[in-house]
């Protein structure tokens, strides 16, 4: 069975094709959002709860975390109302982004020798890749996100081992590595899993057919004893050649057998 071609970035070439298996997946789509939803909560609630335990609380970086928190609420609820696969997939584009700059303005809010949150960090690239309807997009996103953090490692923060400079790019590379071949490889799956689908449903389909076609085939059919019509379903007398013509898509040829050749001939239709 040849499944249709799957270009580099994990989609189909057929664009037309591609839309339908967005179109036909948009629960799934509805699933991930809320998926998402509650660890982007939870790790605002855990980490509020953290500054207020730490003391020296930063309420530009509390008032950040709850204005996400709100906005990741909201968009749960309008996911629901959502019918069209597009408008579901922004929203999941709308999270992720408020995510990456909520979490790329708290770390720069911290104290110069305070080294970025490197797991949470790592947890947004890979939540990324994870969540994020294409790896197209994936992509674009993860790799500014990752420039950012780059840059602001080595030229805002200064950090208490001469290691940090080589081990927190090497960690960010990392995960974009582990999270975009986990990306390729889920999304070519999923779309091979729908390739297979299709061509199921096409054979049932055809298979239906060709079922009912039989049926009507081994039904009684009326037939003129004198002319040999066939009466079709209302009740109107057609000759048998586009009777099977139309039930079929056969083509009647005509001919004489030799009986009849006999009958009406005679001996002349065996002299030559």
């Amino acid at each position: 069975m040849d499944l249709p071609p799957i270009n580099r970035v994990s989609e189909f070439s057929d664009l037309g094709l591609e839309h339908r298996f967005r179109a036909e997946n948009i629960d799934r789509a509805r699933r991930v959002n809320y998926l998402t939803a509650f660890p982007i909560l939870a790790a605002c609630i855990l980490f509020m709860a953290n500054d207020i335990q730490q003391g020296g609380v930063s309420w530009t970086i509390i008032a950040a975390r709850i204005l996400l928190a709100m906005i990741v609420i909201a968009s749960v609820f309008v996911t629901r109302t959502r019918t069209h696969w597009q408008e579901v997939h922004n929203i999941t584009y709308l999270m992720t982004v408020l995510v990456m700059l909520t979490v790329a303005w708290i770390d720069y809010r911290r104290p110069p020798d305070f080294l970025t949150h490197l797991g949470v960090d790592i947890i947004v690239i890979m939540g990324a890749y994870a969540s994020l309807p294409t790896v197209r997009s994936s992509m674009i996103l993860t790799t500014l996100f990752t420039l950012y953090l780059v840059g602001l490692h080595i030229l805002v923060k200064q950090p208490t081992f001469q290691l940090d400079n080589y081990t927190v790019p090497a960690s960010l590379l990392l995960a974009n590595v582990f999270g975009l071949s986990m990306a390729l490889l889920y999304q070519r799956v999923q779309r091979q899993f729908f390739a297979q689908l299709l061509e199921a449903k096409s054979i049932s389909e055809e298979l239906i057919l060709a079922r009912t076609e039989v049926q009507s085939l081994s039904a009684l059919i009326p037939m003129c004893s004198g002319c040999n019509k066939i009466r079709v379903e209302d009740g109107q007398w057609t000759h048998l050649e586009t009777y099977m013509q139309a039930i079929s898509g056969s083509q009647v040829s005509h001919g004489i057998c030799p009986d009849c050749e006999r009958r009406l001939y005679g001996d002349l239709g065996t002299d030559h």
